[in-house]
């Protein structure tokens, strides 16, 4: 193979996360042809994520001294620099990069993500409201809020951030009153998902809303769910049940024993330490089943839950029980579309519950399906 053919191979191997492999590859091109952007982005990229940053650093260094403006590079760099535990000179390198570009979001991502280990909460949250009430969208803001408030969360107590938040620019407290207007945000922020997966989380989030919840960025079978609503989430946050596992992506998952969940914690490695994040994400697991035991209390929240199968509606009517037994008084179920009931649709199904129908689920998320749907069920809740 020619210099462009096993560099196309490299790449195809690094997509599929075979980085280690990828490199090997990559050896094999001649050294006088091995001196390019693209052979360099590779190799870091590939380093970086097998968690050898001197040799990820040594090649973005290279990539740079070929195209010193290149500020993917640089912002790679300063992540790794980051992981080493070098966090004065990653900060330097990001304090450079925001100043030329104060609305990208990846670089006020990875800024604030460093400054958030050596400031203080509340200089971070005032960095978010002054982000907030910039020209940055709505998407990429409430992106950045999800990622900084993970992060924050495994470094402090909530309670503290709720002290340290008055003006709730985290999104920490638990909302008492209806939405403020009919705006399609306002709307979807008087839902709260109770898992099956990630897909209505990211639906808020098209929809320009980043609300807490436990059940949010969760994987939990119905049967699962059904249990743990039976006990009112007593021992839903016992220690004794979790551990995080560590995926390809260099992010930790929550993983509870007992009722099978998987909760995304968009934490990576390097923050603090596998056992000091561990115990703030069972702290954060005993604020959020209080702030859904709270929210189910009060009665203005909508719960949804997604099927992905075809369940007959004897198992919907069953979750839809244990549900209204917790004390939800308004339900939405989303499941398959059919040949009855278009993508987009929804119905009544019984007293206090829709049910609304999809064509596709995540990773092709149907985003206009899901605003019809639950602009549907608002209607239908706020005039029953």
């Amino acid at each position: 193979m020619n210099t462009s053919q096993i560099f196309s191979e490299a790449l195809r191997l690094s997509n599929l996360n075979n980085w280690h492999e990828s490199n090997l590859l990559l050896d094999t091109i001649p050294k006088d042809e091995s001196n390019t952007i693209d052979i360099h982005r590779l190799y870091a990229k590939n380093y970086r994520h097998v968690g050898e940053f001197n040799q990820a650093i040594l090649h973005f260094d290279q990539l740079l001294a070929l195209a010193n403006d290149d500020v993917p590079a640089a912002l790679e760099k300063a992540v790794c620099l980051e992981s080493m535990g070098q966090n004065d000179k990653a900060l330097f390198i990001l304090n450079n990069l925001a100043e030329k570009q104060p609305k990208n979001y990846w670089i006020l991502f990875a800024w604030l993500s460093i400054r958030s280990l050596i400031e203080s909460p509340k200089t971070i949250i005032q960095e978010l409201s002054h982000i907030r009430e910039s020209v940055l969208n709505h998407s990429e803001f409430n992106e950045l809020l999800e990622q900084v408030r993970a992060r924050l969360v495994a470094l402090h107590d909530l309670e503290y951030l709720v002290e340290c938040d008055p003006e709730d620019v985290l999104e920490l407290f638990t909302s008492h009153s209806e939405p403020a207007s009919t705006h399609l945000r306002d709307i979807y922020a008087h839902f709260e998902s109770l898992g099956s997966d990630c897909e209505f989380g990211f639906a808020q989030r098209n929809a320009g809303t980043e609300p807490l919840g436990l059940f949010r960025w969760c994987g939990i079978e119905p049967h699962h769910l059904m249990t743990v609503m039976d006990t009112r989430l007593e021992d839903f946050d016992r220690p004794e049940h979790y551990t995080l596992e560590l995926q390809p992506s260099s992010q930790y998952f929550l993983k509870d024993s007992k009722y099978g969940t998987v909760t995304h914690t968009y934490i990576s490695t390097g923050i603090t330490t596998k056992e000091a994040l561990l115990q703030k994400m069972i702290q954060r697991q005993t604020f959020l089943k209080r702030k859904l035991l709270s929210e189910i209390q009060i009665g203005t929240k909508i719960f949804v839950y997604r099927f992905y199968n075809d369940p007959h509606d004897d198992y919907v009517t069953e979750l839809v029980s244990s549900l209204q037994n917790a004390g939800m008084k308004k339900i939405l179920i989303c499941r398959q579309a059919d040949e009855d009931y278009l993508p987009g649709s929804s119905r009544v199904f019984s007293d206090g519950v829709m049910i609304g129908y999809l064509s596709t689920n995540y990773p092709k998320t149907p985003y206009q399906e899901w605003d019809q749907i639950v602009q549907s069920a608002y209607t239908y809740f706020e005039n029953e």
